[in-house]
């Protein structure tokens, strides 16, 4: 249900941008869902693997430059859908620290993606760990994003709480 608040667990009317009991950001819910750690480490584990079955022979040059292309394309879709709502909500003037570690994390990847994508010329091992490495750093400036959207969010519903305690 768009408006049900993970937060506080509050029944928002479905056009409501934030939870009219805690105030929460309903837009960036998904975002700071416990399970979005593990969707971002599952897109460096989908990086390594290819390129592991890719040094094995379990995936064809031609395969492993598709999946690239396609995780390029993917991470491209995201971030312009993403960077869109943030600049309409104006989540940006908000949250700046965030969201600069996002762009940072989203433009990693696809540094790790162009890196490991000379592999497919060149055969270097050397692109594939250089890729790697650089999707890993990509992906902890993500999950230190989203660490801070939720502790920024944390720290609001708990100055709410302490007001509301006050009334």
């Amino acid at each position: 249900m768009k408006g049900h608040c993970r937060e506080c667990g509050f029944d928002n009317a479905e056009e409501e941008r934030y939870c009219q009991a805690c105030n929460s950001d309903l837009a960036y819910q998904d975002m700071q869902s416990p399970g979005a750690d593990d969707r971002q480490t599952a897109r460096y584990r989908a990086l390594k693997d290819a390129s592991d079955k890719t040094v094995a022979g379990q995936m064809t040059l031609h395969d492993f430059e598709d999946f690239l292309q396609t995780q390029t394309r993917r991470l491209q879709e995201q971030a312009h859908q993403v960077m869109s709502e943030v600049h309409e909500s104006k989540y940006d003037e908000e949250s700046p620290d965030e969201v600069n570690l996002g762009l940072e994390g989203i433009h990693g990847y696809e540094q790790a993606y162009n890196t490991s994508y000379q592999y497919v010329s060149d055969q270097s091992q050397e692109h594939l760990e250089q890729g790697l490495a650089i999707a890993w750093e990509a992906n902890e400036k993500l999950l230190a994003a989203m660490r801070l959207n939720r502790e920024q969010r944390q720290a609001i519903l708990e100055e709410f709480t302490r007001l509301y305690e006050e009334l």
